[in-house]
């Protein structure tokens, strides 16, 4: 007489939980020793049962929805004797979105430190992380912030792309370009036209003080 249920084991579906694909392949290890196995039924979130010979030993989803998943498998024994086993996983396969803020595009800057700014989000799984890349230089992992600070930038053009990763390993970009001009004789520097106007304006007024004083000096009467 055999009582006891056949070994079941199911491959972990939920390392990680997260699947960026709409489908999977569920796969197990089974085994009796008394009765030998029989079949395995195994079905999706609830739905149809599908009937397996007992040498199966994967069944592959296809076509999945977005969100939670849980897959149901139970093998029987020649005498009847079953084994539940029960996973979960979750699909996302839609990218998260992602937008700079700030700087806009075409701005120019008149500090050498400037904060980038962006917002993203991931409607299914969530955000995992942020990092942002500036111009051909190392990505630097931002985390969950949504701000970073450059220090000591060379004044010209520069491009900073930000990548929103989520949950599920879906990943997209955002860029914008800005110009640093920190040169305070540039009219788009951190005095703008204002300090190139009164250097012009003080040469202006020297060049026609000594044109002045000249002119003063040649109607001077000889003594």
């Amino acid at each position: 007489m055999d009582a006891t249920p056949p070994e079941l084991f199911l491959t972990p579906l939920s390392s990680p939980f997260w699947k960026s694909e709409n489908s999977i392949e569920v796969t197990w290890t089974a085994d009796d020793g008394t009765s030998g196995l029989d079949r395995f039924e195994i079905c999706l979130d609830g739905g149809p049962v599908v009937q397996l010979v007992s040498s199966a030993r994967s069944h592959a989803f296809q076509g999945l929805a977005e969100g939670p998943h849980t897959v149901n498998i139970t093998a029987f024994d020649r005498l009847g004797n079953r084994r539940l086993a029960v996973d979960v996983f979750a699909v996302d396969t839609v990218f998260p979105t992602v937008a700079v803020i700030a700087p806009v595009q075409d701005a120019i800057l008149t500090t050498a430190f400037p904060e980038v700014r962006w917002a993203g989000e991931d409607e299914t799984s969530g955000i995992l992380g942020f990092q942002i890349r500036l111009d051909d230089r190392t990505p630097i992992v931002a985390g969950a912030v949504d701000n970073f600070t450059f220090p000591n930038l060379g004044d010209g053009r520069h491009v900073p792309v930000v990548t929103a990763r989520d949950l599920a390993g879906n990943a997209a970009s955002a860029s914008v370009e800005f110009t640093v001009d920190t040169n305070i004789f540039s009219p788009t520097g951190p005095f703008g036209i204002f300090l190139l106007l009164n250097v012009v304006v003080a040469a202006i007024i020297g060049a026609a003080l000594v044109l002045y004083l000249l002119y003063r000096r040649r109607r001077r009467p000889p003594s």
